[in-house]
Formats: C-alpha cells, structure tokens, sequence
C-alpha cells in the first residue's frame, strides 16, 4: 500500500492511500500461492494448524470486511475439528512394532 498526499479543493495537503489489490491473480502468481501452500504442509502442519495459520494471514488483510468474515468463519469450524493424531504410550513389554499400527508411539 502506498501513500500519497494531494491537494484538496482549498489546498490543502491530503493524505490518500492506494492500496494494491489485485482482481486477477496471473498464472505465475497463483503458482507462488501454491508453493508457499505446498511449503507449510512440508512442515507437518495438522488441521487445527492450518486454519489458525489461515487465521493469521486473513488478519494480515487490508480488507477489514474480508478480514473479519474469515476470521469468523476460521472461528466457527477450529472447535469442530479434532484435536490431532493420538498418542500410544506403549509399555515397556509392549512391542512397538504391534503398537505401530495403531498410530504413532512414545515409549517411556
């Protein structure tokens, strides 16, 4: 966003902001888009993640409007979704290869 100043009908300096949104992404630019997606889930984000990092760049918006009905949305599905994978504590006789199965294993 830039910010210029202009005269008004009086002459008087007056401030103006031009913000840079585009309507249309190009090709190259959704490409970005997508990388940087495919970059996040690289890190092993799971769901509750994702949508709170989608929470943090909807608050990065210069639209307040667009800014609030993502976050509101973010807000109404995050408790829904379920907390992650889960954890099997295996006990020490326990093979861990049996509990690998299952899901993913801490041994004590």
């Amino acid at each position: 966003m830039s910010e210029t100043k202009e005269k008004d009908a009086e002459g008087n300096d007056v401030p103006y902001v031009h913000p840079n949104i585009e309507v249309e992404l190009s090709r190259e630019k959704r490409q970005v888009c997508r990388d940087i997606v495919s970059e996040i889930k690289n890190f092993g984000v799971n769901q509750r993640q994702i949508l709170f990092i989608v929470q943090l760049l909807a608050m990065e918006l210069e639209n307040g409007e667009a800014m609030r009905a993502i976050v509101k949305a973010v807000g109404a599905v995050r408790k829904d979704i379920p907390a992650g994978s889960k954890l099997i504590v295996a006990p020490e006789q326990t093979s861990v290869k049996k509990m690998a199965k299952t899901g993913l294993v801490v041994k004590p």
